[in-house]
């Protein structure tokens, strides 16, 4: 006879509880975690030894969702607990040593305000060894009290817990879960490697309209689209359809229609009729409905399945009718089948569910309906044991007793009130006429120690209410949290304010970026809401609204703006741009990108508008909190996507840096200042930056300058001062060696392409500031390159990994690390040894239209920052024209450059742009220097290059790999080496050996050569082993191979 078990199971427990709302049957919460972390066949033996009767009480899917989701920046827990669930030991019962065994164990662990952060489990196969495999998962919480990091570990008998996977969670404002994002082990190569990613869109009433799965190509390195699924929702929000789509790769590679759910509701709102169809290439083809019946208060008390015939009807397939208490719970389950030779329904099971006076289960009893006898048989049963004393709501316990309920379910079946100490799992033996306990499972707990505090809230929220009589003067109306107890406002005119309700007046009408920013009074929540409002009549206004296409990475865009005879001017955040009224645009790179509609009418009104969008699968998330203690000049700013495995670095316009999420810092002046923040994910292979603009107490005296434009017919672009100060004048560089010193100009670019257009305001006392925008004049940008790259740096900062973000369609990269480390990879990435301010210079081509460009950019790898100068230049080797040799320079500095100053060397200066082409007149070498000044604080900074012009100069453009021909073999060698070099013309060459840290430790050769395959015998005995570059320069540029000296 096997062991039975009875009520003085009670003396095994401790007594006590913890919190939470009424929950499913506490199985599946183990059930659910060796489903996760078992070997197929394992976790097919143990589900086989459940399925007989978990099928048919449907529990699996009777779950209530608890959640610890909070508004705003929280540093509290959602309640206070009294006890915590520690552990849950589960035993099994050995058929062959007519004994239970233990069968499975876990350990619970939480922070101290009541959340789950650790479970590690252990479990057998058999009473012959313990443990069998185990796991462990590890949860990282935010500060709204949302999961965003789990690592799951791997039990091994020979090296103990190994990792196995990696998940990582992104949430919008509202809580809803927007990414997904998971990485698995490679115990081979001892690093993580991405897996899959999902994306979730959702509407304005937090419905969840669409999820799209990708998987990672391991060997093509992309993301793949795999799965699909797409809601609908009536006005209420109820869903309507769930339509299930494949990806599928052929000649139009597009997603298929897999499965589609239609749902049905009463008048009362609750779901009466589901009906799913398949997709068979053409047309939806009905395939089965489910019908749930209630009764009058509403309780579910039916549910039938049913399959169509493929023809006319539908056919049943199995039914429950439920009978229930005075409380609506189920006290009897009867299941029948559809009989399709009598067409009749038969009666397959019944369960009785018996239940204490707070609606705690006692016992759920099954029997199986005999056909031949007409009677019911004893089949199986469990049995539960409750602490009553102790709400289930009141214990902290881990987060897979908190499961999403099925779409559609109810939850009266299966009730959790009480803390729950004990449950076991019987079958009757029909043999001995006995019942045979199978499994026992015991739950332990204790009180609960931490510190939960009320929870802190200060979202930041406002309206708005023009003057009657004086459209231009608005009182604003703080409308933020109850938590919020220090205010500030931008206004978007240079003004600010720290007070809760202010009143400002607008000097002229438009559209004006408004902030609030807020902050409770310890100065651990903060919020900031930013909303753009119209002030007073303009004769045009820019409006727009978009819907986004997350997978496809593409934006639909509806243009609202006001006015007659507008031109309409987008620019996408990508470099892209379009004049259409109402564009539609597909982005090549997942990411964030603000996106801007600019309206003009004549000469006599000019608009702008912006959004921001993301796209695609990238988790990297640059958009930041910002609040500003006028008085003290600190800023405060906080990322608002905050996860641990991201890298964040803040560029500041002093050119300090910082490298933590959250940042406080004092400014030495008053004034305007940029922020930067750049978030990257090296695991995910991803990098968002957001720049912003803020003003630290009052404005400086100085001017700020700013404009808009709208590029028209024949290359023609129209723009419009928005700078701030008073009594200023203007010079405008439209980089094309045209200028003007109007206030509104109009330029009319000889041909279309990308310009960098600078404008310097000057005040009445000489004070400057200079504004510069990379515009595009034209109307097709589909002809043009267009070079720009991020790049994302390691932890210590001591690493770059360079990503190509170009528009053009190039097929060859060229870059070089401080004039040296040269290569024609995609996306490089560099190391440095020490902290260093290294120039990055990426050249691209098409090699279909010819087209070519460059872009620069001075990087701060591990310094601890300041206001910093850099430059680059082209020079233009395929001038022919005598006396004139045209040189590009290009400033790359760090920090804000208010005021710059070019010194070519030939005794001519320039001002006005960071991007001047100088003429030079007789060829020879010229030291050039820029210095920049931050404006603000008056700190400025110098940098200079020595630049080569006329006969034998060379250009810091790159080398592409069809120009030139660069090897050297044997490599590696020990003493000597030969260099072979192939010209495609004549040059003038420079042949040198640098060490990685680009400096020069050998001359080869410096001479004229034919085009050609020449050869250069070269000894390195000289040199320490190790790798050194071997660069190569020439009239159109410069290459570079490495070469490797073994002592």
């Amino acid at each position: 006879m096997k062991q039975t078990l009875t009520l003085t199971l009670l003396v095994l427990f401790t007594l006590g509880g913890l919190a939470q709302k009424p929950q499913k049957d506490i199985r599946i919460f183990h059930q659910k975690r060796l489903d996760r972390h078992l070997a197929t066949e394992r976790k097919q033996a143990f589900d086989d030894e459940k399925a007989s009767y978990r099928a048919n009480t449907m529990e699996d899917k009777q779950v209530r969702q608890v959640t610890y989701t909070r508004p705003g920046k929280l540093k509290s827990a959602q309640v206070g607990f009294v006890e915590q669930m520690d552990s849950l030991i589960d035993y099994a019962w050995d058929e062959q040593q007519m004994k239970f065994y233990l069968d499975y164990k876990e350990w619970f662990e939480y922070d101290s305000l009541g959340r789950n952060t650790r479970n590690t489990y252990q479990a057998a196969e058999s009473d012959t060894t313990f443990p069998d495999y185990g796991g462990m998962d590890e949860i990282v919480w935010d500060a709204n009290d949302r999961i965003v990091e789990e690592i799951g570990w791997n039990w091994m008998d020979s090296t103990g817990f190994e990792k196995e996977y990696w998940g990582q969670y992104e949430y919008d404002a509202n809580g809803n879960m927007l990414i997904e994002y998971s990485q698995n082990w490679d115990n081979i190569m001892q690093s993580w490697f991405p897996y899959s990613t999902d994306t979730s869109t959702y509407d304005g009433l937090n419905n969840r309209i669409e999820e799209v799965s990708y998987y990672y190509d391991t060997v093509m390195k992309v993301w793949d689209p795999s799965y699909r699924t797409a809601w609908q929702f009536d006005s209420v929000g109820k869903r309507t359809l769930k339509t299930n789509y494949s990806w599928i790769v052929d000649s139009i590679s597009t997603w298929k229609p897999n499965w589609r759910y239609e749902y049905f509701y009463d008048q009362n709102g609750r779901d009466t009729t589901t009906i799913d169809a398949w997709w068979n290439g053409a047309s939806w083809e009905k395939s089965s409905k489910d019908v749930t019946g209630y009764n009058a208060n509403g309780a579910r008390n039916f549910h039938g399945n049913y399959y169509w015939d493929g023809e006319s009807q539908w056919i049943g397939s199995y039914k429950y009718e439920y009978t229930l208490d005075g409380n609506d719970l189920v006290t009897d389950e009867i299941e029948y089948s559809w009989d399709n030779l009598k067409n009749d329904w038969y009666i397959r099971s019944k369960g009785t569910f018996s239940r204490d006076g707070t609606g705690n289960i006692l016992q759920m009893a099954y029997f199986r309906y005999d056909t031949t006898q007409m009677a019911y048989i004893d089949d199986w049963q469990d049995n539960y044991v409750w602490d009553i004393s102790v709400a289930w709501a009141d214990i902290a316990m881990p987060i897979g007793f908190a499961e999403e309920q099925e779409e559609g379910e109810e939850d009266n079946i299966f009730t959790i009130v009480s803390k729950i100490l004990g449950w076991s799992y019987l079958e009757y033996d029909t043999t001995t006429m006995a019942w045979d306990t199978l499994e026992l499972e015991y739950f332990y707990y204790s009180p609960f120690e931490g510190a939960p505090l009320d929870p802190i809230v200060c979202n930041a929220d406002f309206s708005f209410q023009p003057e009657e009589g004086d459209p231009q003067k608005i009182t604003f109306m703080d409308e933020s949290a109850s938590d919020a107890s220090s205010w500030y406002w931008t206004f978007g005119d240079g003004t600010t304010s720290a007070m809760q309700n202010p009143m400002h007046t607008y000097l002229l009408p438009g559209t004006y970026k408004v902030s609030l920013s807020t902050t409770d009074a310890t100065g651990e929540c903060s919020n900031t809401l930013v909303k753009q409002i119209k002030v007073g009549n303009t004769p045009c206004t820019a409006e727009f609204s978009m819907t986004v296409d997350t997978a496809g990475q593409i934006i639909t865009l509806t243009n609202l703006s006001q006015g007659t005879n507008l031109l309409y001017s987008w620019s996408f955040g990508d470099g892209e741009v379009s004049k259409a009224m109402s564009p539609r645009h597909t982005y090549q790179f997942a990411g964030s990108y603000e996106v801007t509609l600019t309206v003009q009418r004549d000469s006599t009104c000019m608009d702008r508008y912006s959004m921001n969008t993301r796209v695609g699968t990238a988790i990297c998330r640059a958009e930041f909190d910002v609040f500003v203690d006028s008085a003290t000049n600190t800023a405060s700013f906080s990322a608002q996507n905050q996860n641990p495995a991201n890298v964040y670095r803040w560029e500041f316009g002093d050119g300090s840096i910082a490298k933590t999420a959250d940042v406080t810092k004092i400014f030495t002046h008053p004034g305007f200042y940029s922020a930067r923040l750049t978030v990257s994910n090296n695991t995910a292979a991803c990098v968002n930056s957001q720049k912003a603009t803020i003003l630290i107490g009052s404005r400086s005296p100085g001017g700020q300058a700013d404009f808009i434009y709208v590029s028209g017919e024949g290359n023609i672009v129209q723009f419009s001062n928005r700078s701030l100060g008073e009594s200023l004048t203007y010079v405008w560089d439209f980089n094309d060696g045209n200028t003007s010193k109007e206030m509104h100009p109009e330029n009319e670019f000889a041909v279309p392409g990308y310009y960098n257009v600078c404008l310097t305001v000057a005040t009445a006392d000489g004070r400057q500031n200079t504004y510069c925008e990379k515009i595009f004049a034209g109307t097709e940008t589909t002809d043009h390159c267009l070079a720009q790259f991020d790049y994302q740096l390691s932890e210590n900062q001591l690493s770059i990994a360079c990503l190509d973000r170009s528009l053009g369609s190039p097929d060859k990269w060229n870059w070089t690390y401080n004039e040296a480390g040269a290569t024609t990879e995609q996306n490089p990435s560099w190391t440095t040894s020490t902290p260093a301010y290294v120039k990055v210079h990426q050249t691209i081509m098409n090699s279909s239209n010819n087209c070519r460009d460059d872009a620069f950019a001075l990087v701060n790898m591990g310094e601890d920052g300041k206001l910093k100068a850099g430059i680059g230049y082209l020079v233009d080797t395929t001038n022919k024209k005598a006396d004139t040799y045209p040189v590009d320079f290009i400033g790359v500095s760090l920090g804000d450059a208010g005021k710059l100053k070019w010194d070519f060397g030939d005794g001519t200066t320039d001002s006005t742009s960071n991007s001047p082409q100088h003429v030079y007149s007789t060829p020879g070498v010229y030291n050039v220097c820029l210095t920049i000044t931050n404006t603000t604080t008056g700190e400025e900074d110098t940098s200079c290059e020595t630049v080569t012009v006329g006969g034998g100069a060379t250009s810091s453009r790159n080398l592409n790999a069809f120009e030139v021909g660069l090897k050297s073999y044997p490599n590696p060698f020990s003493e000597n080496t030969r260099i072979e070099i192939q010209l495609i013309s004549e040059s003038d060459i420079d042949l040198s050996v640098y060490d990685l840290m680009g400096r020069k430790v050998k001359s080869i050769a410096r001479e004229n050569r034919e085009a050609g395959i020449h050869t250069f015998d070269f000894s390195g005995s000289e040199l320490e082993a190790g790798n050194y570059y071997l660069i190569l320069k020439t009239e159109n540029g410069a290459a570079r191979s490495v070469m490797s000296i073994v002592k």
